[in-house]
């Protein structure tokens, strides 16, 4: 479970209305927090990154990848965003290219819907855990 959806950016600060340009600023100022709030092992690799989905350009504000895989496996990316396209996310093929998107918000989640993503993440969890011991 290296990813989660949405990341609460609530630390940066930021007013109720603000540019995407006032939040890579935020990011890049308290870039050691934003990188604890993506979980241990992300680093940060380039800022504007051109990327082309479906004959469309799109720049990636900040790109960041996980480094600390086991068995040195490639890095996977992430794109943060404030809405997403789901046919684009499908274009990415995120088995296979190890690209995941998930959404940001800058305020904390209402009790319920936080305990309800936490429930999700458990089951999850054990999902994985019993498909994996069956396996053995």
């Amino acid at each position: 479970m290296v990813f989660r959806d949405p990341y609460i950016l609530d630390f940066l600060g930021l007013a109720d209305t603000y540019s995407e340009k006032d939040l890579e600023k935020a990011i890049l100022r308290e870039i050691e927090s934003f990188i604890l709030e993506l979980g241990v092992g992300f680093c940060f690799v380039e800022r504007q990154k051109r990327m082309q989905i479906d004959n469309e350009d799109y720049y990636l504000d900040l790109l960041f990848y996980h480094r600390k895989l086991p068995d040195e496996e490639p890095p996977l990316g992430i794109i943060l965003c404030a809405g997403k396209n789901e046919q684009h996310v499908e274009l990415l093929e995120p088995e296979k290219s190890g690209i995941h998107v998930a959404n940001y918000t800058v305020e904390s989640l209402p009790k319920a819907e936080l305990e309800k993503k936490l429930r999700d993440a458990v089951r999850l969890a054990r999902s994985r855990l019993e498909s994996r011991e069956e396996r053995s």
